[in-house]
């Protein structure tokens, strides 16, 4: 297509060391980048590299998005787990200082007023 423009091109793939969670939907062989960008304007002749994502990297970045959902998930259950735990001591704190506080009332009460 860029031929038929006037215009040189040359493809380089992504490696698997550049895998990203925003690539996980990406199709084989998308074009993800170019240079000079998109919309650019250029002289004929000119080569434009176009980078573009293979299959495997693909793949290694649905891995790389499904290990931080799963982070995210373990991450919020451990939160509710510890806000259910310091919700729990908080109510029996609370209970103990109205015990408490009821078990004086109850004293003062019995003593006779001199």
């Amino acid at each position: 297509m860029l031929e038929d423009c006037g215009l040189k091109s040359s493809t380089s793939k992504l490696t698997i060391k550049e895998a990203n969670p925003r690539y996980k939907d990406c199709f084989d062989s998308q074009v993800i980048g170019s240079n000079p960008k998109q919309g650019t304007v250029v002289k004929i002749g000119s080569t434009v590299c176009l980078r573009y994502i293979p299959d495997e990297v693909i793949i290694e970045s649905q891995k790389i998005f499904d290990e931080l959902q799963r982070n995210k998930k373990e991450s919020k259950e451990r939160t509710r787990e510890n806000l259910s735990v310091v919700a729990k001591r908080t109510k029996q704190s609370v209970t103990k200082i109205f015990k408490r506080n009821n078990k004086e009332k109850i004293i003062g009460e019995d003593m006779p007023n001199e």
